[in-house]
C-alpha cells in the first residue's frame, strides 16, 4: 500500500512495476484515503513498458470505514470480485 501523502520517486515506480510484472498483476485498486495520482503514474509508466495495467475507479476502504467493519469488508470484497471477474 501507499501512504496517503507519499510521493513516488522514479525508482519507486520502477520497483512497483517490477512487482506487478513478476506476479502478473493486471489490476490496481486505489484506497479511498490515498491519491490516485500515484497509481496513475504507475499505470502510465507500465504502458510505456508494454504492460496493460488497469486501475479500478471504485476505491477500496483501508482504515476509512463505511458504517461498520463488516460493511467495509463487504464493499472491498464486492469491488475486488467484480473487478477480477471482468478481467
Amino acid at each position: 500500500g501507499l501512504a496517503p501523502d507519499s510521493q513516488l520517486s522514479p525508482a519507486d515506480i520502477l520497483e512497483i512495476i517490477s512487482h506487478l510484472e513478476r506476479y502478473h498483476i493486471p489490476v490496481l485498486f486505489p484506497e479511498s484515503n490515498v491519491s490516485s495520482d500515484a497509481l496513475k503514474k504507475v499505470v502510465d509508466a507500465s504502458a510505456k513498458r508494454g504492460m496493460t495495467i488497469k486501475m479500478i475507479e471504485t476505491p477500496l476502504f483501508g482504515d476509512a470505514m463505511e458504517s461498520s467493519y463488516i460493511e467495509m469488508m463487504r464493499h472491498n470484497a464486492n469491488v475486488i470480485a467484480k473487478s477480477l471477474h471482468n478481467e
